[in-house]
């Protein structure tokens, strides 16, 4: 019996050894892209002629800055994990479409910068799971019609910014649900 307790406690040292050196492994990685501080709870990715999201990305980030990129897409799963994330900018990339599920896992997250990118489509249930946020900046986009269900799970969105697109049509309903704005 004693033996399988000694056993037990050694797999449970070696599994959380392992835990540990992947997560010192992944900061490690996005490190040598990006500038991080020492706790990596804050990662400046800008002006670092980025294709894609760089992975992997430590869980226990909370701003995240991946601006002035050639961020084209966001991947489903792209941000898997990172529920500790408060701020995520991906301000002047070139991302034309966001999908349904992009921002799935970010519960924490309350300011999101989409600005400046060729956004012209935003796939309902693509801000699903992040219903915290509070601040959202799709500024100078290439937007020309508002779908009804857009911005649907908003519910705490204060701050909706939506300035300097050419919008001829916003379909009824396309703002329901938005029920703490104070700024459009």
């Amino acid at each position: 019996m004693f033996h399988h307790v000694v056993s037990y406690r050694r797999s449970l040292v070696l599994i959380l050894c392992t835990i540990l050196f992947l997560e010192t492994q992944a900061d490690s990685d996005i490190c040598k892209i990006c500038t991080c501080n020492s706790l990596t709870t804050n990662i400046d990715c800008v002006h670092r002629n980025l294709p894609s999201i760089p992975q992997p990305i430590p869980t226990n980030v909370e701003y995240l800055t991946l601006t002035w990129n050639s961020i084209s897409t966001i991947k489903e799963g792209a941000f898997t994990g990172l529920s500790n994330l408060k701020e995520l900018s991906l301000f002047k990339n070139k991302i034309s479409t966001i999908k349904e599920g992009a921002f799935t896992g970010l519960s924490n997250l309350k300011e999101l910068n989409l600005g400046r990118n060729n956004i012209s489509t935003i796939k309902e249930g693509a801000f699903t799971g992040i219903s915290n946020l509070n601040y959202l900046s799709l500024f100078e986009n290439k937007f020309s019609t508002i779908k009804e269900g857009t911005f649907t799970g908003l519910s705490n969105l204060k701050y909706l910014y939506l300035g300097s697109n050419s919008i001829p049509t916003i379909n009824e309903g396309a703002f329901t649900g938005l029920s703490n704005l104070k700024q459009l």
